[in-house]
């Protein structure tokens, strides 16, 4: 398809061509594609880097300018060629890009093993955000303060235990002060 028409590079994800190889494949002469470049950059100065990267290499140890395009800045450069290569390629982008849409609109049927393969990575990321979610509850619980209903609560079955060990109201030990504040101090 276009790999046919144009070498296209794949850098660390990236896919990019080379100037040179644009103006070989489309039959132009080198300098009239930096030509053609400069003009668009110059017609639009928002396409700098993330269509045109300038460039250059070097033959017999002379150095010269070239650009190396993403698939963004080919696009725009080869939609401004002319001639019998130039529409061969937009015929074939075209036609890829059809083909893209096509398989876009076309629902994927899964097999029942990828389905069932993506109900369990579901369901396994839902129990990673509910053991999630009951950490962070357990975590509020614990740091939580008493509420002053609780506390009350707690004084007042604190209160009945010493009563009960001291041995009920009436016995010596709940009627002797000294040993009763003992039970309900703080300290050890």
């Amino acid at each position: 398809m276009i790999n046919k028409l144009i070498e296209i590079q794949n850098k660390e994800g990236q896919l990019l061509v080379g100037s040179r190889g644009v103006a070989k494949s489309f039959n132009k002469i080198h300098d009239h594609v930096l030509r053609d470049i400069f003009k668009l950059k110059e017609e639009n100065p928002k396409l700098g880097d993330g269509y045109f990267i300038e460039d250059s290499y070097v033959v017999n140890n002379r150095s010269y300018a070239e650009y190396v395009l993403t698939r963004d800045g080919f696009t725009v450069l080869a939609m401004g060629f002319t001639g019998k290569k130039a529409l061969e390629w937009k015929l074939k982008y075209i036609e890829a890009f059809n083909k893209m849409e096509q398989e876009l609109k076309t629902p994927k049927v899964l097999s029942p093993r990828e389905e069932l393969k993506l109900h369990y990575q579901i369901i396994g990321e839902q129990e990673e955000k509910i053991t999630e979610i009951d950490n962070k509850v357990n975590e509020m619980e614990s740091d939580m303060p008493l509420f002053n209903v609780e506390c009350k609560e707690l004084q007042s079955l604190v209160r009945k235990i010493g009563i009960k060990t001291l041995g009920g109201y009436r016995s010596p030990a709940y009627n002797d002060n000294s040993i009763r504040g003992k039970v309900y101090s703080e300290s050890d």
